[in-house]
C-alpha cells in the first residue's frame, strides 16, 4: 500500500469515528433538549431479571412518552417486558420505566434496543416528528457460562490478496471500538461497524496486501463506549 492510500485509509478511519461521535453526541443532545434519561445501557440476566430507567421531562412543556423494545440485527422478538408503555410526564417530573426479562432461556446473548419515544405537548398541531432514544439491552441466557474476557472469541485472518475477515466465533455480543492496529507494525484500519453479534462475521478489502504482522491489537468497549484495556489476538492468514 503507497504512501497516499495509507494517508486515505486514515481518514477514512477517523471519518467513521467522527460520524460515530457525532451520532453519539446529537443522541445526547436530542434527549437532553427535553428528557433526560439515568441510563446509558441495560443488562438482563437471572440473577438480574428486572431493571429500571428514570426518565425525567427538561423541557417547559408536558410530554407524552411511549417505551417499547426492538430486535437488533436477527434477534428474535424479545422476551423482555416493559412497563409502562405510555406515560404523561408533567414539566420536571420524572417517570420510571421498569424492563423485566421473562425467559432466561438460550444459547447465547442478544441484543435488543429500549426505544424511548416522546412528544411534547407544544408541538401538538405541528409537523415535528416525535423524538427518540434507543437504550442498549443486552439479555444474558441462564445456560451460557459468564466470561470475563468474551473478545477472545474473535478471529482475524487475512487473505493473500489483502481482504481481512472479522469473525465473532462465540455465543456473546462484543461490543469494539471500530479503530484496530495491526501489530507490530502499527497500521491502523477501521471496521465497518462497533459491536459484533454472536458468530457475525464482517470483512474489510484491500487491508494492507504487503502487511507483515501477526497480530492485531483492539480496543473493546462496553455498551455505552466506555474504552476497556487493550487487547492483543492472533492475525491468520489463509488463501
Amino acid at each position: 500500500m503507497s504512501r497516499q492510500e495509507s494517508i486515505k485509509e486514515i481518514l477514512k478511519i477517523a471519518i467513521i469515528l467522527l460520524v460515530t461521535t457525532a451520532m453519539s453526541a446529537a443522541a445526547v443532545a436530542a434527549a437532553q433538549f427535553a428528557l433526560e434519561v439515568d441510563r446509558t445501557h441495560l443488562y438482563l440476566d437471572e440473577s438480574l431479571p428486572e431493571d429500571t430507567v428514570v426518565v425525567r421531562n427538561k423541557s417547559n412543556s408536558p410530554l407524552f412518552l411511549r417505551s417499547s423494545v426492538q430486535g437488533s440485527g436477527g434477534a428474535s422478538p424479545a422476551p423482555v417486558v416493559v412497563r409502562p408503555l405510555g406515560a404523561s410526564i408533567s414539566p420536571g417530573d420524572t417517570a420510571v420505566i421498569h424492563v423485566r426479562l421473562t425467559d432466561p432461556v438460550g444459547e447465547e446473548e442478544s441484543l435488543f434496543q429500549l426505544q424511548l419515544e416522546w412528544q411534547l405537548s407544544s408541538d401538538s398541531g405541528t409537523s415535528r416528528a416525535p423524538r427518540q432514544l434507543n437504550v442498549p439491552l443486552l439479555v444474558h441466557p441462564m445456560s451460557l457460562p459468564r466470561q470475563v474476557n468474551p473478545w477472545l472469541y474473535i478471529r482475524f485472518r487475512m487473505t493473500v490478496d489483502g481482504r481481512l475477515y472479522v469473525d465473532n466465533t462465540g455465543p456473546y455480543v462484543l461490543p469494539v471500538s471500530p479503530l484496530l492496529e495491526f501489530a507490530p507494525e502499527k497500521r491502523a484500519f477501521g471496521l465497518p461497524k462497533a459491536l459484533l453479534l454472536p458468530h457475525e462475521s464482517v470483512f474489510v478489502s484491500g487491508v494492507f496486501p504487503n502487511l507483515k504482522s501477526n497480530a492485531v491489537s483492539i480496543t473493546p468497549t462496553d455498551l455505552s463506549g466506555k474504552l476497556l484495556p487493550k487487547i492483543e489476538l492472533p492475525l491468520e492468514r489463509g488463501s
